[in-house]
């Protein structure tokens, strides 16, 4: 169990009422690169209120990707024709402000763009998946000699994907001591070569324009857990999970078929929190460590709270 807990990035400063939260400022920024070059829209809240944005951000642990369904109101004509052209990203930063920088939540590939009219406003609906470009359409080519080091290759991956290499100590440690007993060549696009026999010790993900790389055995982020009350944004009773759906009442049996396995939380929108974070959960109903496995953000500046639903299962050392 972590030993030091560190309070979320916008964990309040008193005892004030919760009510408090509804008042913070909240920011986004949401940025489309194309051809036709980058451009970047929003802002905060708190100046003059920027269009309109709505989101749906969807995190999982494992190979399954991260998808975003993004509505905003009255783009630019040149910000729709960019939004539609081929190989388009996008990045959204969101949260609410508290002096330590706004996360970034989002990034990845436009999979759809759909205009609509409403009244007077034109919605743009996207739909965009993390890592979609780079792990379908790139194609991994590469040969290696006898005696190399599994780090060179996932580093070579990663480069002929264009994107940034993060591995978990355990992994980096293990890819840096583990070498190839004979040449080898491999071939394909980057999600088939990374999903090969050659690396069935390593799990990866892909999240916010990010190639991930830990072993099979690793728990969770080695690093401080975040606290989750009342105080630093936990919404409500957190609700148990099980391992089987039969029953969900006070009456289970001993029976592993009933164990409870975590918990699903609600908390006021906080980015920084990522998957395979150790979180810090503290009620009434509950107190101890846990692991996030999955997340849901989502958020509108126009109405309602900006949430993050997280399901979280016990934290094993």
């Amino acid at each position: 169990m972590p030993q030091s807990y560190v309070l979320n990035a916008i964990g309040v400063d008193s005892d004030r009422d919760l009510q408090a939260w509804t008042l913070r400022d909240r920011e986004y920024y949401f940025t489309v690169t194309s051809n036709g070059g980058s451009r970047t829209i929003g802002g905060s809240t708190a100046g003059e209120m920027p269009l309109r944005i709505s989101f749906n951000v969807e995190r999982t642990d494992g190979t399954a990707l991260n998808l975003a369904r993004i509505k905003i109101w009255n783009l630019s004509r040149e910000t729709v024709k960019m939004l539609s052209q081929h190989g388009a990203k996008v990045k959204l930063r969101a949260g609410y402000s508290s002096g330590n920088g706004i996360p970034v939540i989002f990034s990845g590939s436009v999979v759809q763009m759909v205009e609509t009219l409403s009244g007077a406003d034109r919605i743009c609906t996207i739909e965009a998946v993390d890592g979609f470009q780079e792990l379908t359409e790139s194609i991994i080519s590469l040969a290696f000699k006898a005696k190399t080091t599994y780090y060179q290759i996932f580093r070579s991956i990663a480069y002929v994907m264009g994107v940034p290499l993060n591995m978990s100590k355990n992994a980096l440690s293990k890819a840096s001591s583990d070498r190839l007993k004979w040449g080898a060549s491999i071939y394909g696009k980057a999600s088939a070569v990374l999903s090969e026999s050659l690396f069935s010790a390593y799990v990866w993900r892909f999240e916010a324009g990010t190639l991930y790389i830990k072993l099979e055995t690793d728990k969770q982020n080695a690093k401080a857990a975040y606290a989750l009350t009342p105080l630093t944004g936990l919404i409500g009773m957190p609700q148990r999970l099980y391992e089987s759906s039969v029953t969900q009442n006070d009456n289970i049996t001993d029976s592993p078929l009933y164990t409870i396995y975590g918990y699903r939380v609600e908390f006021f929108m906080n980015g920084a929190i990522q998957i395979n974070d150790a979180v810090y959960l503290e009620s009434r109903e509950v107190s101890g460590a846990f692991t996030v496995y999955k997340m849901t953000i989502t958020g509108d500046n126009l109405g309602g709270d900006w949430i993050c639903t997280a399901e979280l299962k016990e934290y094993s050392a």
